[in-house]
This record gives C-alpha cells, structure tokens and sequence, in this order.
C-alpha cells in the first residue's frame, strides 16, 4: 500500500511539471528589439558585431527578436539612426516604435589588453533598466562571438561551457604565441645608452698615461646603441626572446669601439622582469708584451715567461667575446616604457659590469 503511494505521489508531481512547462512554452515569447551596440578601441566592424548580438540573441530561445531591417526602417523614419541609439531614452523610443516589450543596447571597449562587454535590458512599459551586466576578457578579437555568447547566457543565468569561458578570460589556458598570435607579449625594442667599467688587469692598463700606452683615464666608458628583440614564445605570463644589441662604446674617450651583444632572455609581461644570458663581441687592441713596474714597456715574454697580449693603446685590433649575464625590469608610465638592466661582461683576466638605460611607446605585440 506504502509503495503504491509513493507511485501515485511521484507520477502526480511528474504531471505537474509537464503542465507547467507546456503551459510556459506555449506562451509568446518576449519582442526584444536590439538597438546601437557602441564599438571603441578596436578594429571590429560596428555592423557585424549588431548581427552577431542578434544571432546569439536568437540562440537563447527566450525572445522573439525583432528583424534588424524592420528595426532600421522604422528608426529612419522618425529621422534617427538605429545604430546610434545608446541611450535609454532612445531605446525607450525605438522599443515602442517596434511595439516590443524589452530593448537591447550595449558596448564593446578595449582598454590596454583587455576587451570589455556591456548589455542593457531595458523593460518598455515600465521604462526601468532591468539588467545592466559587464564582463571582462583577453584581447581576442577574433573570439568576439564567444564572447558575446558567454555574456548573454551569463546575463540571463543560462548555462554555458566553463572551458571556452577559461579560453578568452584566462592568459594561463592558451598554447604559446605560435598557436596564439593574439596573445599579448611586452615588447622593449628601442634605443639603449648607459655605462660600463672593465675591472681587473685590463682597468690597470687602461688607466696608464698615453705616453705609456694606456689611455689616462678612469676604465668607465658610455654605450649607445638600439636592442632588437625576436619573441619566440608567449607563455601565460612569461615570455621567451632573443635579444641583439649592436653598441658602440666609448665615444667620449675619442675612440670608437663597437660591440654585439646576442642574448637568450625570459621576461614577465605582467612584472616587467626579466633575465638574459648570452655572449658579447667587441673590439681591443693589444699587444704582446708587459709592462715593468716603472711603467715601462717591454716586448714578447713577460716575467713569468708567458706570451700575453695586453691592452694597448697602439695595439693589434683584436675581436674579442665574453659570456653576459643580465638582469632587469621595465617601468612603465602611460605608453611608454623604461627598461633598466644590470650587467656583467665574465672574461678571462678583465669581467665588466655595467648599467643600461632604455625607452620606448609601450608596445604589447599581438
């Protein structure tokens, strides 16, 4: 008896529920009427992102949406433009016009590397913004149309697919630059100045009087050049590259001593850190020799009967490397960045550091 109540109570519930829903999806659905959707900062096309609304609109299966022609026409003969319609007052009109009984309008902004959507509802007979709801996403313009989606259902607390939602809002699910182009990555290519110091046997030298073949001066010596950067990968965050740095060095000193530098670097394209390793080339002149300890200059083996070529003012032009290692991080103000970097030149004998300057109009490659 017990259980055939159960069934009798379960099967009566079961009906309920069909005559409810079969009464909801007999009644006519709302008239909605999409008007201007506003376009800034971005290269979509004003018209198509209205039709991609409207088609998106339709795919929820909750509105009777109005024809956009039918929308058009009846705006251009009360003489207004159906695209521009951005206010409430105007969806209020265009609403009534189409005897709908809730209006659309909305927005799409890009700021920095981040686009933005806003709708409106507007409800026509009583006139009152229903909802209002905005969200946030990665500058995939190509992915408007998920987009759209994604906001729509949200908007209307409909259910929608949590790993296209992942893929234009979060950096972290994407592949590398190769597969995502779009993908924003720092790029610091731009002029570069500062200043280096030679420490060890190759200072001493350098610090000798002319008249000795040194050059009499402190072995500190400015740098100007340009960095050019090749990205490579485009990771969450993080970011690979390659870094060529052509310089010439110590034009104060009335000499011109050119240098290269070619580096593998990773950097943060939220932080603005970064860190490279890498080998640099440059021109010395020496000559095979030593110098007693009165300075003076004497040819071929030095005192430990060594050949070793030593810095020298009237020397043979030499090419000579070094491993870099180089540690840094761009500061940014408005469009434009400033990158600092710290280095160390490792030689055989004579290691150099130094500290290199930079600027450039901010630029996030996509």
């Amino acid at each position: 008896m017990k259980t055939l109540i159960q069934k009798s109570t379960t099967l009566v519930t079961f009906l309920l529920i069909c005559l409810q829903l079969s009464a909801h999806n007999s009644g006519p659905m709302p008239v909605i009427t999409l008007a201007g959707i506003e376009v800034k900062g971005t290269k979509l096309d004003s018209s198509l992102v209205t039709d991609l609304v409207i088609h998106e609109l339709r795919k929820l299966n909750i509105y009777d949406v109005t024809n956009r022609r039918d929308a058009e026409y009846a705006a251009a003969q009360e003489g207004f433009s159906l695209q521009d319609c951005f206010s409430k007052q105007c969806m209020l009109r265009i609403g009534k016009l189409t005897e709908s009984q809730k209006v659309m309008g909305g927005s799409i902004e890009r700021f920095s590397d981040k686009i933005y959507l806003t709708f409106r509802l507007v409800d026509v007979p009583t006139g009152q913004v229903v909802n209002s709801f905005s969200m946030e996403f990665l500058n995939l313009e190509d992915r408007v149309a998920l987009m759209i989606e994604i906001t729509l259902k949200k908007m209307h607390n409909l259910a929608y697919d949590e790993e296209s939602y992942k893929k234009v809002t979060t950096v972290q699910t994407l592949e590398n630059t190769l597969n995502n182009p779009n993908v924003s990555k720092l790029n610091l290519s731009g002029p570069r100045f500062g200043f280096g110091m030679m420490l060890g046997p190759d200072a001493r030298d350098y610090r000798r009087p002319e008249n000795q073949g040194g050059w009499g001066v402190e072995p500190i010596a400015s740098h100007i050049g340009y960095q050019f950067e090749v990205s490579y990968l485009n990771q969450g965050n993080i970011q690979g590259l390659f870094e060529f740095i052509p310089l010439i060095n110590a034009i104060e000193q009335g000499s011109f001593i050119p240098s290269l530098g070619i580096l593998h670097g990773i950097r943060s394209n939220k932080t603005g850190f970064e860190f490279a390793v890498g080998t640099n080339f440059s021109t010395v002149t020496r000559k095979t020799g030593y110098y007693t300890d009165n300075g003076i200059w004497k040819e071929g083996k030095n005192l430990e009967g060594t050949e070793k070529p030593t810095l020298h003012r009237d020397g043979k032009l030499r090419l000579e490397g070094g491993l870099v290692l180089a540690l840094g991080k761009s500061f940014r103000s408005g469009n434009m960045n400033f990158p600092v970097n710290a280095y160390a030149v490792i030689r055989k004998d004579s290691p150099r550091i130094g500290l290199s300057l930079g600027f450039n109009t901010r630029r996030n490659s996509n």
